[in-house]
Protein backbone atom coordinates (compact mmCIF):
# COMPACT_ATOMS: atom_id res chain seq x y z
CA UNK A 1 0.00 0.00 0.00
CA UNK A 2 1.31 3.45 -0.72
CA UNK A 3 1.84 5.97 -3.20
CA UNK A 4 2.59 4.46 -6.73
CA UNK A 5 2.28 5.55 -10.33
CA UNK A 6 -1.01 4.18 -11.47
CA UNK A 7 -3.77 5.12 -14.10
CA UNK A 8 -6.13 3.10 -16.44
CA UNK A 9 -5.23 -0.97 -16.56
CA UNK A 10 -5.45 -2.18 -19.85
CA UNK A 11 -3.81 -5.94 -19.91
CA UNK A 12 -0.99 -6.23 -22.72
CA UNK A 13 -2.50 -8.35 -25.55
CA UNK A 14 -2.11 -12.33 -25.47
CA UNK A 15 0.20 -12.64 -28.60
CA UNK A 16 2.70 -10.12 -26.86
CA UNK A 17 2.67 -12.25 -23.06
CA UNK A 18 3.19 -15.21 -25.52
CA UNK A 19 5.92 -14.37 -27.48
CA UNK A 20 7.57 -12.68 -24.70
CA UNK A 21 6.98 -16.14 -22.42
CA UNK A 22 9.03 -17.70 -25.19
CA UNK A 23 12.36 -15.05 -25.50
CA UNK A 24 12.12 -15.24 -21.69
CA UNK A 25 12.72 -19.73 -22.07
CA UNK A 26 15.32 -19.09 -24.69
CA UNK A 27 17.30 -16.88 -22.57
CA UNK A 28 20.09 -17.72 -20.31
CA UNK A 29 19.78 -16.95 -16.31
CA UNK A 30 23.19 -15.04 -16.14
CA UNK A 31 21.34 -12.75 -13.08
CA UNK A 32 20.55 -14.02 -9.63
CA UNK A 33 18.17 -10.69 -9.04
CA UNK A 34 15.90 -8.64 -11.47
CA UNK A 35 14.87 -5.27 -9.97
CA UNK A 36 11.61 -3.68 -11.88
CA UNK A 37 10.72 -0.43 -11.28
CA UNK A 38 7.98 1.61 -13.07
CA UNK A 39 7.61 4.93 -14.14
CA UNK A 40 5.04 7.59 -15.01
CA UNK A 41 6.58 10.85 -16.03
CA UNK A 42 8.32 11.09 -12.01
CA UNK A 43 11.70 11.53 -13.82
CA UNK A 44 13.50 12.68 -10.87
CA UNK A 45 11.99 10.69 -8.69
CA UNK A 46 13.26 7.52 -10.87
CA UNK A 47 17.36 8.70 -11.19
CA UNK A 48 17.35 8.86 -7.49
CA UNK A 49 15.88 5.40 -7.17
CA UNK A 50 18.51 4.30 -9.77
CA UNK A 51 21.46 5.34 -7.94
CA UNK A 52 21.10 4.24 -5.15
CA UNK A 53 20.31 0.68 -6.18
CA UNK A 54 24.57 -0.09 -7.00
CA UNK A 55 24.57 1.22 -3.45
CA UNK A 56 22.06 -1.03 -1.95
CA UNK A 57 23.91 -4.38 -3.19
CA UNK A 58 26.83 -3.10 -1.96
CA UNK A 59 29.48 -5.05 -0.31
CA UNK A 60 28.19 -8.20 -2.27
CA UNK A 61 28.96 -10.15 -5.61
CA UNK A 62 25.27 -10.25 -6.14
CA UNK A 63 24.13 -9.58 -9.97
CA UNK A 64 21.40 -8.23 -10.94
CA UNK A 65 19.53 -6.26 -13.70
CA UNK A 66 17.46 -3.14 -13.68
CA UNK A 67 14.74 -3.30 -15.38
CA UNK A 68 12.91 0.36 -15.86
CA UNK A 69 8.95 0.30 -17.52
CA UNK A 70 7.82 3.70 -18.70
CA UNK A 71 4.15 3.08 -18.22
CA UNK A 72 2.56 5.51 -21.05
CA UNK A 73 4.25 8.86 -19.77
CA UNK A 74 3.01 11.38 -22.60
CA UNK A 75 4.35 14.24 -24.36
CA UNK A 76 4.20 16.85 -21.76
CA UNK A 77 4.09 20.69 -22.48
CA UNK A 78 7.19 22.27 -21.37
CA UNK A 79 6.73 25.37 -18.51
CA UNK A 80 7.90 28.68 -18.20
CA UNK A 81 9.82 29.97 -14.78
CA UNK A 82 6.37 31.44 -13.95
CA UNK A 83 4.79 28.39 -14.62
CA UNK A 84 2.81 28.87 -17.52
CA UNK A 85 2.99 26.78 -20.47
CA UNK A 86 5.86 27.72 -22.87
CA UNK A 87 5.08 26.06 -26.22
CA UNK A 88 8.06 23.54 -26.14
CA UNK A 89 6.98 19.75 -26.00
CA UNK A 90 8.92 16.95 -24.51
CA UNK A 91 8.18 13.54 -26.24
CA UNK A 92 8.85 10.49 -23.75
CA UNK A 93 11.89 9.55 -25.47
CA UNK A 94 13.20 12.88 -25.04
CA UNK A 95 12.11 12.68 -21.31
CA UNK A 96 13.40 9.23 -21.02
CA UNK A 97 16.78 9.98 -21.90
CA UNK A 98 18.86 11.00 -18.87
CA UNK A 99 17.29 7.61 -17.05
CA UNK A 100 18.70 5.49 -20.18
CA UNK A 101 22.05 6.68 -19.28
CA UNK A 102 22.03 6.13 -16.13
CA UNK A 103 21.55 1.97 -16.97
CA UNK A 104 24.06 -0.14 -17.51
CA UNK A 105 24.36 -2.02 -20.53
CA UNK A 106 22.78 -5.57 -18.90
CA UNK A 107 19.77 -3.64 -17.68
CA UNK A 108 16.39 -2.90 -19.45
CA UNK A 109 14.45 0.22 -20.73
CA UNK A 110 10.94 -0.42 -22.17
CA UNK A 111 7.89 1.47 -22.61
CA UNK A 112 4.13 0.85 -23.39
CA UNK A 113 2.40 3.14 -25.33
CA UNK A 114 -0.50 3.32 -23.10
CA UNK A 115 -0.85 3.50 -19.22
CA UNK A 116 -1.78 0.07 -17.93
CA UNK A 117 -1.74 0.51 -14.35
CA UNK A 118 0.21 -0.41 -11.63
CA UNK A 119 0.13 -4.13 -11.49
CA UNK A 120 -0.05 -4.52 -15.27
CA UNK A 121 3.03 -2.01 -15.47
CA UNK A 122 4.98 -4.39 -13.18
CA UNK A 123 3.92 -7.76 -14.72
CA UNK A 124 4.71 -6.26 -17.89
CA UNK A 125 8.12 -5.52 -16.57
CA UNK A 126 8.65 -8.96 -14.73
CA UNK A 127 7.68 -10.34 -17.70
CA UNK A 128 10.89 -8.81 -19.27
CA UNK A 129 13.40 -10.76 -16.95
CA UNK A 130 13.96 -14.47 -15.84
CA UNK A 131 16.34 -13.85 -12.99
CA UNK A 132 15.30 -16.08 -10.13
CA UNK A 133 14.37 -13.39 -7.40
CA UNK A 134 12.53 -10.54 -8.42
CA UNK A 135 12.79 -6.78 -6.45
CA UNK A 136 9.41 -4.05 -6.72
CA UNK A 137 10.80 -1.09 -6.54
CA UNK A 138 8.90 1.86 -6.93
CA UNK A 139 10.69 5.67 -7.86
CA UNK A 140 9.82 7.25 -4.87
CA UNK A 141 11.70 4.45 -2.69
CA UNK A 142 15.31 4.95 -2.04
CA UNK A 143 16.85 2.16 -0.53
CA UNK A 144 20.05 2.62 1.86
CA UNK A 145 23.31 0.75 1.22
CA UNK A 146 23.29 -2.92 1.46
CA UNK A 147 19.70 -3.31 2.15
CA UNK A 148 19.18 -5.81 -0.89
CA UNK A 149 21.73 -8.04 0.29
CA UNK A 150 19.31 -8.35 3.30
CA UNK A 151 16.29 -8.92 1.21
CA UNK A 152 18.53 -11.51 -0.42
CA UNK A 153 19.68 -12.96 2.45
CA UNK A 154 16.34 -13.96 3.36
CA UNK A 155 15.47 -16.01 0.22
CA UNK A 156 17.86 -18.52 1.69
CA UNK A 157 15.04 -19.85 3.77
CA UNK A 158 12.99 -21.83 1.61
CA UNK A 159 10.27 -21.25 3.47
CA UNK A 160 10.31 -17.69 2.44
CA UNK A 161 7.92 -15.93 -0.30
CA UNK A 162 7.95 -12.29 0.27
CA UNK A 163 9.95 -10.12 2.46
CA UNK A 164 9.65 -6.24 2.68
CA UNK A 165 11.97 -3.65 4.26
CA UNK A 166 11.21 -1.35 6.86
CA UNK A 167 10.70 1.82 5.11
CA UNK A 168 11.12 5.72 6.35
CA UNK A 169 9.83 9.07 5.60
CA UNK A 170 12.26 11.26 3.82
CA UNK A 171 14.22 13.64 5.94
CA UNK A 172 14.25 16.48 4.07
CA UNK A 173 10.38 17.01 3.18
CA UNK A 174 7.78 15.16 4.51
CA UNK A 175 4.50 15.99 4.14
CA UNK A 176 3.03 12.36 5.42
CA UNK A 177 4.51 11.99 8.31
CA UNK A 178 7.43 12.75 10.64
CA UNK A 179 10.61 13.53 9.20
CA UNK A 180 12.82 9.95 9.27
CA UNK A 181 9.64 8.04 11.12
CA UNK A 182 8.59 5.02 10.08
CA UNK A 183 6.58 4.77 7.43
CA UNK A 184 6.55 1.24 7.10
CA UNK A 185 7.12 -1.81 9.13
CA UNK A 186 4.92 -3.99 7.53
CA UNK A 187 1.39 -4.43 7.64
CA UNK A 188 -1.73 -5.51 10.17
CA UNK A 189 -5.13 -5.58 9.77
CA UNK A 190 -7.84 -3.58 12.46
CA UNK A 191 -11.04 -5.27 13.73
CA UNK A 192 -13.33 -4.04 10.44
CA UNK A 193 -10.53 -5.70 8.21
CA UNK A 194 -8.75 -2.77 7.05
CA UNK A 195 -4.88 -2.83 6.13
CA UNK A 196 -2.59 -0.17 7.81
CA UNK A 197 1.32 -0.16 8.58
CA UNK A 198 2.26 -0.94 12.10
CA UNK A 199 4.55 1.68 13.96
CA UNK A 200 3.81 4.53 11.82
CA UNK A 201 5.28 7.35 12.80
CA UNK A 202 7.07 6.22 15.35
CA UNK A 203 11.36 6.27 15.65
CA UNK A 204 12.79 3.58 13.50
CA UNK A 205 15.59 2.91 16.57
CA UNK A 206 12.71 1.72 18.49
CA UNK A 207 13.37 -2.02 19.62
CA UNK A 208 10.01 -3.04 18.98
CA UNK A 209 10.10 -1.75 15.44
CA UNK A 210 13.68 -3.28 14.66
CA UNK A 211 12.20 -7.01 14.96
CA UNK A 212 12.21 -9.11 12.13
CA UNK A 213 8.76 -10.64 12.51
CA UNK A 214 6.43 -12.58 9.99
CA UNK A 215 3.05 -10.50 8.85
CA UNK A 216 0.10 -10.69 7.00
CA UNK A 217 1.39 -8.13 4.24
CA UNK A 218 3.87 -5.90 3.19
CA UNK A 219 3.78 -2.64 1.24
CA UNK A 220 4.07 -2.93 -2.57
CA UNK A 221 6.49 0.09 -2.61
CA UNK A 222 9.45 -2.48 -2.08
CA UNK A 223 9.88 -6.39 -1.91
CA UNK A 224 11.38 -9.13 -3.00
CA UNK A 225 9.62 -12.55 -4.31
CA UNK A 226 11.13 -15.67 -5.97
CA UNK A 227 9.88 -15.45 -9.86
CA UNK A 228 8.74 -19.39 -9.27
CA UNK A 229 6.34 -18.02 -6.74
CA UNK A 230 5.19 -14.83 -9.25
CA UNK A 231 4.86 -17.47 -11.78
CA UNK A 232 2.66 -19.96 -10.17
CA UNK A 233 0.77 -16.88 -8.98
CA UNK A 234 0.13 -15.14 -11.88
CA UNK A 235 1.83 -12.02 -10.49
CA UNK A 236 0.07 -8.87 -9.82
CA UNK A 237 -3.94 -9.23 -10.19
CA UNK A 238 -5.25 -7.12 -12.58
CA UNK A 239 -8.58 -7.21 -10.77
CA UNK A 240 -7.59 -4.37 -9.15
CA UNK A 241 -7.59 -2.16 -12.17
CA UNK A 242 -5.07 0.69 -11.41
CA UNK A 243 -4.31 -0.27 -8.14
CA UNK A 244 -4.11 -0.38 -4.57
CA UNK A 245 -4.76 -3.88 -3.23
CA UNK A 246 -3.11 -5.58 -5.77
CA UNK A 247 0.27 -5.91 -2.69
CA UNK A 248 -2.10 -7.23 -0.11
CA UNK A 249 -3.68 -9.75 -2.64
CA UNK A 250 -0.13 -11.28 -3.69
CA UNK A 251 1.13 -11.14 -0.22
CA UNK A 252 -2.16 -13.59 0.38
CA UNK A 253 -1.97 -15.70 -2.15
CA UNK A 254 1.50 -16.01 -1.23
CA UNK A 255 0.89 -17.41 2.26
CA UNK A 256 -2.42 -19.59 0.96
CA UNK A 257 0.55 -21.04 -0.46
CA UNK A 258 1.89 -21.90 3.09
CA UNK A 259 4.89 -19.64 2.63
CA UNK A 260 6.06 -16.65 4.42
CA UNK A 261 5.50 -12.69 4.22
CA UNK A 262 8.73 -11.58 6.63
CA UNK A 263 9.55 -8.20 7.41
CA UNK A 264 12.91 -7.62 7.93
CA UNK A 265 14.18 -4.25 9.31
CA UNK A 266 17.90 -4.81 8.41
CA UNK A 267 16.96 -3.39 4.90
CA UNK A 268 16.11 -0.21 5.15
CA UNK A 269 15.15 2.96 2.84
CA UNK A 270 12.87 5.81 2.24
CA UNK A 271 9.90 6.16 0.78
CA UNK A 272 8.53 9.78 -0.79
CA UNK A 273 4.82 8.40 -0.19
CA UNK A 274 2.69 9.30 -3.34
CA UNK A 275 6.31 10.64 -5.08
CA UNK A 276 5.93 8.56 -8.17
CA UNK A 277 2.20 9.65 -8.56
CA UNK A 278 2.26 13.05 -8.72
CA UNK A 279 2.89 14.16 -12.73
CA UNK A 280 -0.20 12.83 -13.22
CA UNK A 281 -0.54 9.18 -12.86
CA UNK A 282 -3.00 9.28 -10.00
CA UNK A 283 -4.78 12.87 -11.12
CA UNK A 284 -8.10 10.14 -12.02
CA UNK A 285 -8.14 9.17 -8.74
CA UNK A 286 -7.78 5.41 -7.39
CA UNK A 287 -10.40 2.79 -6.51
CA UNK A 288 -9.63 2.42 -3.48
CA UNK A 289 -13.00 1.66 -1.97
CA UNK A 290 -13.76 -0.52 -5.01
CA UNK A 291 -10.61 -2.24 -4.35
CA UNK A 292 -11.15 -2.91 -0.57
CA UNK A 293 -14.68 -4.27 -1.48
CA UNK A 294 -12.78 -7.13 -4.16
CA UNK A 295 -9.95 -7.82 -1.53
CA UNK A 296 -12.33 -8.35 1.73
CA UNK A 297 -14.77 -10.32 -0.43
CA UNK A 298 -12.26 -12.57 -1.63
CA UNK A 299 -10.32 -13.05 1.64
CA UNK A 300 -12.71 -12.78 3.80
CA UNK A 301 -12.50 -16.11 5.53
CA UNK A 302 -8.39 -15.68 5.88
CA UNK A 303 -8.65 -12.18 7.48
CA UNK A 304 -7.01 -11.94 11.16
CA UNK A 305 -7.49 -9.15 13.26
CA UNK A 306 -3.96 -8.23 14.63
CA UNK A 307 -3.78 -4.93 15.01
CA UNK A 308 -3.92 -5.25 18.80
CA UNK A 309 -0.56 -7.23 18.68
CA UNK A 310 1.35 -4.03 17.82
CA UNK A 311 0.29 -1.30 20.88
Amino acid sequence: MGGRNRGRNKAPTQGRDQRLEQVKKNRPVTHLVDVVVPVYGEWGFLANSISRIAGAFEGSEILYRVIVVDNGTPAWEQRDEDGEPSGVIIDPEEQAAPIKELLRKEDIFFRLEENVGYPGAINAAVARGNSPLIIVLTADVFMEPGSFIELVKEMDNSEVGVVGPLLRFPMDESPNGPPGGVQSAGITFDIQGDPYHIFIGWSPENRRVKVRREMQGVTGACFITRRTLWDNIGGMSDVYGAGTYEDMEYCFQVRAREMKVVFQPAAEGFHYVGGSIVAGAGKGGFPLGINSTIFKGRWAQHLQWDAFKWH
